[in-house]
């Protein structure tokens, strides 16, 4: 179940390029048995800010809506891996919740919805699907790739 782990990555990855920003790198850490269960076990830097508080919702969203469509692809989801996967991001969640954005997302009455950041992230990984796809096969094999190896990797540009 690596690949989990890679998809939820590679969308951080490919929503930061597609989203103008500058990408590091990703890395796959030591992954548990069942990172479905257990959450992401990888890391993606990127330069902060991006250019929009929209590209930045959608870049913490990425990872989510990734591993969420996976699994439904894969035919794996179970209400029980939706909930791993949803309580898995809870760092990036709090990331977003915690910024200084004016997106204003949260939970609860008199907040956006946070379903406003899952159609930002889909909207923005559906024309990169693909590349989202071919970058997790890549990091489970690597583990570990540069910004310029991505860019190479899905065709998009590493500003």
């Amino acid at each position: 179940m690596d690949l989990i782990s890679a998809v939820h990555e590679a969308a951080h990855a490919v929503a930061v390029l597609a989203g103008r920003g500058r990408l590091h790198h990703v890395q796959l850490s030591t992954l548990s048995p069942d990172p479905v269960v257990d959450g992401s076990s990888g890391t993606t830097h990127w330069d902060a800010p991006l250019p929009t508080d929209e590209a930045f919702a959608a870049v913490l969203g990425a990872g989510e809506r990734a591993a969420d469509r996976w699994l439904r692809e894969a035919r794996l989801w179970t209400p029980e891996r939706a909930v791993a996967v949803e309580t898995g991001v809870w760092a990036d969640r709090t990331a977003l919740l915690d910024s200084a954005s004016p997106c204003m997302l949260g939970f609860g009455e008199g907040a956006v919805d946070y379903f406003a950041v899952h159609d930002l992230a889909d909207t923005l990984l559906e024309p990169h699907w693909p590349a989202v796809t071919t970058l997790a096969d890549h990091l489970v094999r690597h583990r570990y790739l540069a910004g310029h190896q991505i860019a190479d990797i899905t065709s998009l540009p590493n500003r």
